[in-house]
């Protein structure tokens, strides 16, 4: 909390760099942690770590970014798609991609509405995916029959 940030933040980077790295070890997270300081307190540090080419940090930012679609689509798949929830992650994916793509969409909504979706279409997507949840019946199990068991 001292350096700006609550301690209980995530970033969902941290999932692409896991699955990247590899490395959950406490220690070399706290290694990292202390470079990142370091960089902030002593500028010359900074600026050798600054002159790494955009091409080099672009093509990690994919492959990490990549890997957090990934694991969001293995999360999504664990169990089977039914046609509930398909329609769920269906339309909470379109209404996430289509705000993130076009902003503009959002213009003529109140000034509240675009403040709280307008900055992306993660927002809205999960909104959306909670109220179906709730609001779409669940699928009725079948019941197990006395031959069966």
């Amino acid at each position: 909390a001292l350096f700006g940030v609550l301690p209980n933040t995530s970033f969902s980077q941290n999932v692409g760099l896991v699955t990247m790295t590899k490395m959950v070890n406490r220690k070399a997270l706290a290694c990292g942690a202390v470079f990142l300081i370091l960089c902030g307190l002593c500028p010359k540090l900074g600026a050798v770590v600054s002159i790494m080419p955009q091409s080099v940090l672009g093509g990690a930012a994919v492959m990490m970014f990549a890997s957090i679609v990934v694991s969001g689509i293995q999360l999504i798949t664990r169990e089977p798609l039914t046609p509930r929830n398909l329609s769920i992650v269906s339309v909470a994916l379109g209404l996430g991609y289509g705000i993130g793509a076009n902003p503009a969409v959002l213009a003529g909504a109140p000034q509240m509405v675009s403040l709280i979706f307008g900055g992306s279409g993660i927002v809205a997507a999960a909104a959306v995916a909670i109220v179906l949840n709730i609001v779409l019946p669940k699928d009725k199990e079948t019941p197990q029959s006395e031959a069966d068991v």
